[in-house]
């Protein structure tokens, strides 16, 4: 083989490595694991749209999110969540789940009250707009 040849299979490998290395590091499901139209918040965006970034998932799970990521139904069904992001509406609204938790989140509008008994707000900043997300966490 030619020494090109050989730099080639080389980085090939080295890729392979890295990216099958970093998905055994995150702790979570590989996407093929997940059930249909779910996705994992492992921040390993890179390996493709069905990795999120870890987000807000890092205040809510105390540090462990990239140890035991949260993966999280995709919002297909958007009009069984409450009504949209008009008129002080949730951005959004659902259920995400680690090995041991779930996790129920609520996007609100900044300066709304947050669902009662639940904890927040963190404060995020989503299609320019200024918004809290509260949760609840409880054992699966």
């Amino acid at each position: 083989m030619s020494k090109r040849i050989h730099v080639i299979v080389a980085a090939v490998a080295a890729a392979t490595f890295v990216v099958l290395g970093a998905t055994a590091l995150a702790g979570g499901p590989s996407p093929s694991k997940l059930p249909p139209n779910w996705h994992v918040h492992d921040g390993l965006t890179a390996l493709g749209p069905r990795h999120k970034p870890i987000g807000f998932f890092a205040t809510i799970l105390d540090g462990t999110a990239a140890s035991d990521p949260a993966i999280c139904p995709d919002a297909t069904d958007k009009a069984f969540l409450p009504q949209g992001r008009q008129d002080g509406q949730p951005l959004r609204a659902g259920m995400c789940q680690t090995s041991d938790k779930v996790i129920h989140v609520r996007t609100i509008p900044r300066g709304s009250s947050g669902p009662d008994g639940w904890s927040g707000p963190i404060a995020t900043t989503e299609l320019g707009l200024a918004w809290d997300t509260f949760y609840l966490v409880t054992d699966r």
